[in-house]
């Protein structure tokens, strides 16, 4: 099994760039006027009517996908199945859906 430490680029990239494309697919099944999807070089911002984007973007050299969103940071790191961030062990879906939840009032399907 493939985890962050053990994937090659070419991998790694294939899996971070299909995580980001589920978050953009479930950010854009959203209200427009609530928050909006954003991908540009690789870098996915979730904007909103207010407040500072949400930021997901690769990181390859390490391997982890890196999240920043109300003044806070997570770095995800791929276990073979799930990005976990490697600080508290908790999953990147999960991490959005309570931030996006938060901002926009429901939490996003993802």
């Amino acid at each position: 099994m493939a985890t962050s430490d053990t994937l090659d680029e070419p991998a790694f990239r294939t899996l971070a760039n299909a995580a980001i494309e589920r978050v953009r697919g479930a950010i854009d099944a959203e209200d427009p006027d609530a928050v909006e999807a954003v991908l540009e070089a690789g870098v996915l911002k979730l904007q909103f009517p207010s407040g500072a984007p949400f930021v997901l973007n690769l990181q390859p050299p390490i391997r982890e996908l890196w999240l920043a969103a109300d003044r806070s940071a997570w770095h995800f790191r791929y276990d073979g199945a799930r990005w976990l961030d490697k600080k508290s062990g908790v999953e990147l879906y999960a991490t959005l859906r309570g931030l996006v939840g938060a901002k926009i009032g429901r939490e996003p399907a993802l």
